[in-house]
């Protein structure tokens, strides 16, 4: 029997900074419409949603029709969708419920109470969901479950993993591991994590990347379940936007224009291979680094990269540059300034991180004065990043 796992759809939501002049190219739904295309296609026998499928109320008439479609169509290919609630849908799945029969749709886990669905007396699903917007405790201190002869158990619930005093449902890895239950499906994180073997312990991650924080792979999961025993999930990527932060050593470059175009589109196909679905928009915060002459050149190529609207297109590809970081340095040999008490010696230490705390402190007070945010919110390696960036600028102009 396989199983499509996935969950933090938020449908009504789309990637952002695609440079993309039509939203719903990149929007959840599409993504969801894709999931239930791909389960049809592998012959899942059941979907099952961990969550947040539902971006809240303020999208729920824009985003139920979709999920109650998909899951119809789903129901028509024989293949049962399994869902708990979020803290974004945790008042959605109960009213769907009430209009898709048994053999369609199964909501788990209804007013914060452990529920458990038998699938073809093969698997074991056990479902918790928020009763409301919040829970300050760890659902799984409740779990109580029998375990069930001859059958593998999954559990299903949407927590934060390892925040002891989260407003979402703190989760902990060693009550996880403790219960007796061969896998969870997690929610609540949009970055996919896999850890562990006996349980598997399973955060889907958004499937269709919404920001470029959410760099990589991004899909839902299939696993299958054969011999009493549950396999390893893996990953399929599904996400129509792949963000990354990949990194460029130009040492060697002689033609900066086509030297960026390749090594993006070389990127571009590396991530790319060994997926059936790939991705058709990059969306990239790429780091420049290594000597060269012609970091001025270089600067205005990924300048103008950036600011070219709809981005770089080759074939089915487009690659949009967000932002970039200039982590180069001067063709000339600076090695002899390292240490010593002149303007490059000064920047060379900046550049890579000797920082002094007083300055750090002082960056961080002006930001502070100038975007309102508190000291205390904006992280020191933030400071430390963003002044070795403009250090090592500096220092490659110096050295001219």
């Amino acid at each position: 029997m396989k199983l499509l796992l996935t969950g933090d759809i938020h449908l009504g939501r789309t990637s952002t900074r695609t440079g993309d002049t039509d939203p719903l190219r990149h929007g959840t739904t599409a993504a969801w419409n894709r999931m239930v295309d791909l389960a049809i296609r592998e012959k899942v026998r059941v979907v099952c949603l961990s969550g947040d499928i539902v971006d809240g109320q303020n999208r729920y008439w824009e985003s139920v029709g979709p999920l109650n479609d998909g899951i119809r169509r789903l129901g028509e290919a024989g293949i049962l969708t399994i869902a708990v609630a979020g803290n974004h849908d945790h008042d959605v799945f109960p009213k769907l419920a009430a209009t898709l029969p048994d053999d369609v749709f199964r909501f788990l886990g209804a007013g914060g109470a452990w529920e458990r669905e038998v699938v073809d007396n093969v698997l074991a699903i056990d479902g918790w969901s928020f009763p409301g917007p919040s829970v300050r405790t760890d659902p799984v201190e409740a779990y109580a479950l029998e375990r069930p002869s001859g059958i593998p158990v999954m559990g299903m619930v949407h927590g934060d993993l390892g925040v002891p005093d989260s407003r979402y449902a703190p989760l902990s890895m060693d009550r996880l591991q403790r219960t007796g239950v061969d896998a969870w499906l997690l929610g609540h994180i949009h970055v996919p994590l896999l850890r562990g073997e006996s349980p598997w312990i399973l955060y889907p991650g958004s499937p269709q990347a919404l920001d470029p924080g959410e760099r990589g792979v991004h899909g839902p999961w299939l696993v299958t379940v054969d011999g009493g025993r549950i396999g390893k999930p893996a990953h399929v990527q599904l996400s129509s936007v792949f963000y990354d932060a990949p990194e460029f050593d130009v040492s060697s470059w002689e033609n900066p224009e086509q030297d960026v175009r390749r090594a993006l589109l070389a990127w571009f196909d590396a991530v790319s291979e060994g997926h059936d679905l790939p991705a058709d928009t990059a969306c990239l915060r790429p780091v420049l680094i290594g000597r060269s002459a012609l970091s001025r050149e270089l600067r205005a190529t990924m300048e103008s990269l950036r600011q070219t609207d709809g981005g770089m297109v080759e074939g089915d590809t487009r690659i949009v540059i967000d932002r970039w970081t200039d982590g180069m340095l001067p063709e000339l040999d600076v090695d002899a300034w390292r240490g010593t008490d002149s303007v490059p010696g000064e920047l060379m230490a900046l550049s890579e991180g000797t920082i002094p705390a007083d300055v750090i402190r002082s960056v961080r007070a002006r930001a502070s004065a100038f975007t309102g945010i508190p000291e205390a919110d904006i992280p020191e390696e933030d400071v430390v990043r963003y002044i070795g960036e403009a250090a090592g600028v500096l220092l490659s102009e110096v050295m001219k």
